[in-house]
C-alpha cells in the first residue's frame, strides 16, 4: 500500500470560520510600543498574501522576535472566555480530522500567524491534538508563505510530491499539490480520487 501524503492545513483558509479579533490588536499595540509610533488599527489584519507576520515586523522596523513575544504577552494577559465566544470551526472540520487521522494521513499546519496562538486556539475549539507539536510552520518562524511550506516539509521529512497544501484558494506553491476546498468534508473523496491516479 502507498504511504499517504502529509496534509498541510491553511488554518484560515481550510479550519476556521471566525476570527481571533484579540490578536491582531495585540499585534498592532506592539509594533506600536516597539516602534514608538502609533500605526493605524488593523495593520496586521491585511496583510498581503504570502507575506508574514515576522516580515511585516521587518518591514515596520521592529525586530520579530520581540515583536512576537510583546504581542504574546499581551494576548494571554488580556484573553477571557468572552474572546473565544464566537470562535467557530468551518462545518465538518472534527469529524473530518478525525477520519483522516485514522486513514494514515499525516496532518500538519501552516499559518502566516505566531504558533502559540494558532495552537491555543485549536486547543480551545477541541481540534488541537490532531496536529503534533514540532510539525507544521508559522508566521513568526519565516518570512515568506514559500518559506514557511519549505519548513513545514523539511520538519515533516517529506517532499513537495509526498505532500498536499489544503486551503481555499487554488494557487501554486512550492511544488506542492493543492486542494481548495469549500468544506473540509470534500477532502477525504478528493484525496480518494488523486490516490488512485
Amino acid at each position: 500500500m502507498r504511504r499517504r501524503p502529509l496534509l498541510l492545513f491553511d488554518c484560515d483558509g481550510s479550519l476556521l470560520a471566525s476570527e481571533d479579533e484579540l490578536a491582531p490588536r495585540c499585534f498592532d499595540e506592539a509594533l506600536s510600543e516597539l516602534s514608538g509610533r502609533l500605526w493605524p488599527p488593523d495593520v496586521f489584519v491585511s496583510l498581503e498574501p504570502g507575506q508574514t507576520v515576522r516580515r511585516a515586523a521587518r518591514e515596520f522596523g521592529v525586530d520579530p522576535e520581540a515583536w512576537v513575544q510583546r504581542s504574546l504577552e499581551l494576548y494571554f494577559d488580556r484573553f477571557d472566555d468572552d474572546e473565544a465566544s464566537g470562535w467557530r470551526l468551518l462545518e465538518d472540520v472534527e469529524p473530518t480530522l478525525r477520519r483522516l487521522a485514522l486513514d494514515g494521513y499525516r496532518l500538519a499546519l501552516v499559518s502566516a500567524r505566531p504558533e502559540a496562538i494558532v495552537r491555543f486556539r485549536l486547543e480551545r475549539l477541541g481540534i488541537g491534538g490532531y496536529f503534533a507539536r514540532g510539525t507544521g510552520a508559522f508566521g513568526c518562524q519565516a518570512d515568506a508563505r514559500d518559506d514557511l511550506l519549505r519548513l513545514a516539509l523539511w520538519r515533516s521529512a517529506c517532499t513537495p510530491r509526498r505532500a498536499v497544501l489544503v486551503t481555499d484558494v487554488s494557487r501554486d506553491v512550492c511544488g506542492l499539490t493543492v486542494v481548495a476546498i469549500r468544506s473540509l468534508a470534500e477532502l477525504p473523496a478528493l484525496l480518494s480520487e488523486r490516490h488512485a491516479a
